[in-house]
């Protein structure tokens, strides 16, 4: 009786101790994803991914859902994926869940389902060859946008863009005139590379073929261009190490030549990175902005953008500076760089490219910013806009720090310039953009500019100074002159 008994304990500790147990803890396993998905019949006929597991040879169905994996057709996926054994799984279910731990690598491969510009559109494509030639290390590029039916890109100095018609049942696809920056290319090479390009794309019509991972446009059975595709995530062209590229982004200036695929011909609107603080500046196209980024290897952020609050006459910049702040604020982009341009994508494809200014950035400390003419009406909703706000080309004075009662004063903010008391330091001209920049040792000065062969300046602190600046040691100062003496407010 009591081995009965003993055996009755031992199965209810067992059944308890079956119960108690946790539930079995996730497999980690490793999947590749192909780039096409399949019909298959489970319940009912579906589309599956087809994946290989770790010993796979062949292509198999996939009936699940991945938890967490979004999936784009064409990219060939390496996924690290949980698996966890479900409980009380009914017949015609899976025994498994499935959750997506990270993806190992991306790769664009093509879709076999994709047929005419799908199959290369919305892709950016790395020039490899031209006229039968193989090209190395190219800075070459060219995207397709079939949202705005235009193709984009740079020929390694400069961005381009346009228009572009399709068609499908002869694959050929017709270039609009394509609209380009026009900076002068230090490398001769890569000159010679651009030239060439630009007039390979004025053949306009090239019938189109996607294979082995390659885009060839072919005219008369030749083929002109080939590409492959672009690596998925920014890095750098040319310069690996973060350390040294955040250099040399940092030590110079960069205009922007394309936003949105849409060139921008003679944009004041740059950009210029702080790397020692994090922080980025520039100017939008009438005002200048500023705020702060985080960078990692392959990716920046941007803080919100503050910007000056100055009316902006022409519709053409303002719209371009909406435009642009918007994409800059808050914003995540990753980034390459070659020797001429600053590249920033989303989702692969190029949002803003920015072109190295020729002179590089300024170093030591200074002052540098935009000299604008203000005339007519410059207050918003008080009337029509009639008034207007130019960048103009003048001379710019700068004196020691000047007070009221060291010069002789006129109307409307002139002064004699053979009565000011002050040393004059450094007198420099803007350019017809109306942008300067002149190196000056760190202190406080009064900036006057030439008008009618006066001085003017238009403002004084609240000790009597006179338009005064102050510059920091070993840095430049953004600092805008307006000229408004014939503007209402």
């Amino acid at each position: 009786m009591t081995t009965t008994r003993n055996w009755k304990l031992l199965a209810a500790f067992a059944f308890l101790l079956v119960f108690a147990l946790p539930a079995r803890a996730a497999d980690l396993i490793r999947l590749i994803v192909k780039e096409d998905r399949a019909t298959c019949t489970g319940v009912a006929p579906q589309t599956c991914f087809q994946v290989k597991y770790k010993n796979s040879t062949d292509w198999e169905f996939f009936y699940e859902s991945i938890d967490g994996f979004r999936y784009e057709e064409g990219y060939r996926y390496t996924l690290n994926v949980y698996r966890t054994r479900r409980k009380n799984v009914p017949a015609d279910a899976s025994i498994y869940s499935y959750k997506l731990k990270n993806i190992v690598k991306k790769e664009w491969i093509g879709s076999a389902a994709a047929s005419g510009v799908a199959a290369f559109a919305d892709q950016q494509w790395v020039l490899t060859a031209i006229n039968g030639r193989k090209v190395a290390n190219s800075r070459v590029f060219l995207y397709i946008d079939t949202k705005e039916n235009r193709f984009s890109g740079s020929d390694g100095c400069n961005g381009y863009g346009g228009g572009f018609t399709y068609n499908e049942r002869s694959r050929i696809i017709t270039l609009g005139d394509a609209m380009s920056t026009l900076k002068a290319c230090a490398d001769r090479a890569v000159m010679q590379l651009a030239n060439e390009y630009g007039q390979a794309l004025q053949q306009k019509e090239f019938t189109t073929k996607v294979t082995n991972h390659t885009l060839t446009l072919s005219r008369k059975g030749k083929v002109v261009l080939e590409f492959i595709p672009a690596p998925l995530t920014g890095g750098t062209t040319g310069k690996n190490n973060s350390t040294d590229i955040w250099s040399y982004i940092a030590k110079h200036q960069w205009r922007l030549i394309q936003m949105n695929g849409k060139t921008q011909d003679q944009s004041p609107a740059f950009i210029d990175f702080n790397v020692q603080e994090n922080k980025v500046s520039g100017n939008a196209g009438c005002n200048r902005f500023f705020g702060s980024y985080t960078a990692k290897d392959q990716s920046i952020t941007f803080s919100q953008m503050g910007s000056t609050r100055m009316a902006c006459m022409d519709p053409k910049r303002s719209k371009t500076e909406q435009e642009l702040l918007q994409l800059l604020g808050n914003q995540t982009y990753s980034f390459d760089v070659a020797d001429q341009t600053l590249n920033l994508y989303q989702n692969n494809r190029i949002v803003l490219m920015f072109g190295k200014f020729s002179a590089g950035k300024p170093e030591g400390s200074g002052l540098r910013g935009t000299v604008r003419f203000l005339e007519g009406n410059q207050m918003p909703g008080t009337g029509p806009r009639t008034g207007s706000n130019k960048p103009v080309a003048r001379e710019i004075l700068i004196y020691e720090k000047t007070r009221q009662n060291q010069v002789t004063a006129g109307e409307a903010g002139f002064f004699d310039s053979r009565s000011i008391a002050t040393k004059k330091i450094a007198t420099i001209k803007s350019g017809t953009d109306g942008r300067y920049n002149v190196k000056l040792p760190a202190g406080t000065y009064s900036v006057f500019v030439m008008e009618n062969g006066r001085l003017y300046a238009n403002g004084t602190d609240g000790e009597g100074y006179i338009q005064t600046v102050t510059i920091a040691p070993d840095a430049f100062t953004d600092f805008d002159i307006n000229i408004n003496y014939k503007a209402a407010y």
